[in-house]
């Protein structure tokens, strides 16, 4: 996905950064006798004026009508890359719900004594409206790009660079803003519809007569919130919210901040049984900086026995 996804945001970033090119060569004579009259100065008020008029004359090119034009030309070529992400991220959320739909019934019939699994097709959980489906708004999508090219412009005047450096610096900064974003939003996409078909699928058992309850798992690394390390291990039944608010890992209802950038799953604990395999999908693996010391660089993956983020928290302590 993340392949298909940098290749749309390529074709519009070479877009983008040619016709912010062609646009400096509009104002590089201006830009460059000002810039000129800078390095030329020979005291430090000279400069210190100098650079006030090589600020001032980027702030009346943000203002003016041509760069208006400009950004709004720049800001539709990103909201159609914007746009065709979002359809193809949308295309590709059903099939992550039918694998995990799938897996969790495989998982339970394994734990539980004549259980009937239930399998979906990737065209079957299209029929599921729960998860989350990516959408650009653009009049909002269009605001927040020019707006980011104005703010990149008057940040590359304050360095002082040279027209063709501030517009492609501008361009640079922009493009990668919306490939980021776009990346973030395919994650989130996929941790929820990951979640929603487990939970789904834990309905699907207790349709059949079995008590699930829904256990939240955490990610076992140094990157996840406390909220999240807190709430790892911790089972409820399947109509409940779990303490930070969110019904599932990635709740579209949660708050923000419990939601954005979350990589935990769900997974299902048997009342009055025994316990599922809450670590089945991971099994105990930790990536990314697991040392007591931060400065880890790169990527490692280890295996540790099967605990809560807590008690892993304290295990590491003797690593």
């Amino acid at each position: 996905m993340e392949k298909r996804l940098s290749a749309i945001y390529s074709w519009a970033e070479k877009t983008v950064q040619k016709k912010m090119a062609d646009y400096a060569k509009s104002i590089d004579k201006k830009s460059t006798e000002l810039l000129q009259a800078y390095k030329d100065a020979e005291t430090e008020d000279e400069k210190r004026k100098a650079k006030k008029a090589y600020i001032r004359f980027y702030r009346k090119v943000v203002k003016s009508k041509e760069f208006s034009a400009l950004s709004a030309n720049v800001a539709d070529d990103l909201y159609k890359a914007n746009l065709q992400a979002s359809k193809y991220i949308n295309s590709q959320t059903p099939s992550i719900y039918a694998l995990n739909y799938n897996y969790i019934n495989a998982e339970m019939a394994k734990d539980i004594d004549g259980f009937t699994p239930q399998e979906i097709t990737d065209t079957e959980a299209e029929k599921y409206s729960g998860y989350t489906k990516q959408t650009v708004d653009r009049k909002k999508d269009t605001g927040w790009n020019k707006d980011n090219l104005k703010k990149s412009v008057i940040a590359g005047s304050l360095l002082l660079l040279g027209a063709d450096a501030i517009m492609k610096r501008s361009a640079n900064s922009t493009g990668e803003k919306n490939r980021n974003s776009a990346s973030m939003h395919n994650i989130g996409m996929g941790t929820d519809a990951e979640n929603k078909a487990r939970l789904d699928g834990m309905y699907w058992a207790e349709y059949l007569g079995n008590r699930m309850n829904k256990a939240w798992i955490a990610t076992l690394d140094n990157r996840t919130r406390h909220s999240h390390a807190m709430l790892d291990g911790v089972a409820i039944p399947l109509n409940e919210i779990f303490d930070n608010g969110c019904s599932r890992p990635r709740d579209p209802n949660g708050r923000p901040e419990e939601i954005c950038n979350c990589r935990c799953s769900l997974e299902y604990v048997r009342v009055g049984g025994e316990p599922g395999r809450t670590r089945s999908a991971r099994q105990g693996t930790v990536t990314g900086s697991y040392k007591k010391d931060s400065s880890f660089k790169g990527t490692k993956s280890i295996e540790v026995p099967n605990m809560s983020y807590r008690e892993f928290m304290k295990w590491r302590e003797t690593q």
